[in-house]
C-alpha cells in the first residue's frame, strides 16, 4: 500500500484504509461460555481441546481444578468460563 493509496490488500480481500475510518469507541464487555456434559465429557472436551498428550502430567491438575468450577445440575454438570472481549463501534452518520 502506497501512502496514496486508499485501500489495502489482505490475501485477496481488499479493506479501507484505517487511517481513513471514523475514531472507533471502545468498550470493553464481560460474558461467558457455558458448557454442559457429564464429567467424563469435561475431562474429554476441556483436556483434548488443549491438545495436551493424554500422558501429559498437567491433566490431574487441571481436571481437579475444573470439578472444582463446575455447578452439579440433574442432568450433569455446567462450567462457565468468565470472558472480555473489546467491542469497537463506529458512529457512520
Amino acid at each position: 500500500m502506497t501512502a496514496a493509496s486508499s485501500t489495502a490488500r489482505c490475501g485477496n480481500a481488499v479493506a479501507p484504509d484505517p487511517r481513513r475510518w471514523p475514531a472507533a469507541r471502545v468498550t470493553l464487555r464481560g460474558w461467558s461460555v457455558r458448557h454442559r456434559t457429564r464429567a467424563a465429557g469435561l475431562r474429554t472436551f476441556q483436556l483434548d481441546h488443549l491438545g495436551w498428550p493424554p500422558d501429559d502430567q498437567r491433566r490431574p491438575q487441571l481436571c481437579d481444578h475444573l470439578l472444582k468450577q463446575v455447578v452439579s445440575l440433574p442432568d450433569g454438570l455446567r462450567l462457565s468460563s468468565p470472558r472480555r472481549s473489546v467491542v469497537l463501534a463506529w458512529n457512520l452518520t
